[in-house]
């Protein structure tokens, strides 16, 4: 009797049998696989980004930056990490706006005095005494904003906020802003979440099967890796700036929301229309859409920064902040 024939009378050949080896080998070739990526140096898909809480350095002196095409500008910053010179105390019978974004509204690549919230306060101040202190904050989310915001407002008392929208929010990762802080919410997400922060084996087939493109993807018509998931969903920035709206109104704060001009825009062939418009203007909850877009149609491709197309110059920034400072001052009676 050969060795085969003898194996066969003592092993059952029940499906439920076979069933159970098959997923005991694949499962220790699913373990090795592993930890064999783990030793070569694999990292997860995500590692977490300090709870989303980055800020600007605090007190900056002129320090110098250099923007993407080159260019150096220099940033000074108050002792909140804001690109602002007032502080937290007003001058006495100022109004005070604060603006929110991501680097657009902070104005990567221009000097100070070259952001939107310069633009802003230039026009308001025709109309009175205004502090527009500028809380933009690099590669920001609109939820990162919004929890900016629910840090500052005791501290600055504002008598308006306007909301810069981030493209960045439609930037495509494992993890989303409010997953990251919050946790998952369904079986599917929580099943994603743990792979993206814990499996080598996931990292590596999304790097060689699911890879994302070499440039960052942040304009509204591009999409990305279908395997991942907005930073940001319209339902996340709903219940983000609900704790936004509900603490601005016991604050007696004006909430506005707003877009800046992007790429496409600016070249005559904006693509399908902006998702985070429809969805400023369907939030509601007294909130005001002022749209910056179209104020920097006559500069054209000219209103972008050299060699940095997601970065406006400062002449457009001043152009697209004083372009809603009307409509600003309407809303509050100014």
């Amino acid at each position: 009797m050969n060795l085969s024939r003898r194996l066969r009378r003592y092993v059952p050949r029940s499906r439920w049998v076979k069933l159970g080896i098959g997923l005991l080998v694949g499962a220790c070739f699913l373990l090795a696989a592993e930890l064999a990526l783990r030793g070569a140096g694999v990292r997860p898909s995500y590692t977490g980004r300090e709870a989303l809480g980055w800020r600007m350095t605090p007190s900056l002196q002129d320090d110098a930056f250099r923007a993407p095409g080159g260019q150096p500008f220099a940033v000074r910053t108050n002792s909140d990490g804001l690109r602002t010179a007032y502080g937290r105390d007003r001058e006495p019978g100022a109004r005070r706006v604060m603006v929110f974004g991501d680097s657009t509204v902070f104005g990567w690549g221009v000097d100070d005095g070259g952001s939107v919230a310069e633009g802003m306060e230039e026009a308001l101040d025709k109309l009175g005494p205004t502090e527009v202190i500028n809380a933009g904050q690099p590669g920001y989310s609109s939820w990162q904003a919004a929890a900016l915001y629910l840090d500052l407002a005791e501290a600055y008392t504002p008598d308006a906020v306007v909301f810069f929208l981030p493209q960045h929010d439609r930037n495509r990762v494992p993890v989303s802003d409010r997953e990251a802080l919050e946790g998952a919410d369904s079986a599917p997400a929580r099943a994603r979440v743990w792979l993206a922060t814990q499996s080598r084996i996931f990292e590596f087939a999304r790097a060689y099967l699911l890879a994302l493109p070499e440039r960052q993807v942040v304009l509204p018509h591009e999409r990305a890796a279908a395997s991942r998931v907005d930073r940001v969903s319209d339902s996340d920035r709903a219940h983000a700036f609900t704790l936004v709206v509900d603490d601005a109104e016991k604050r007696g704060t004006r909430v506005f929301y707003s877009l800046l001009p992007h790429q496409a825009e600016l070249s005559g062939n904006p693509g399908p229309p902006n998702p985070q418009q429809a969805w400023a203007l369907s939030f509601g909850r007294d909130t005001v859409f002022l749209d910056a877009r179209d104020a920097c149609a006559s500069i054209g491709m000219a209103a972008l920064l050299p060699g940095d197309p997601g970065h406006l110059t400062a002449e457009a920034n001043h152009t697209a902040g004083a372009s809603i400072a009307d409509e600003i001052a309407t809303a509050m009676g100014w």
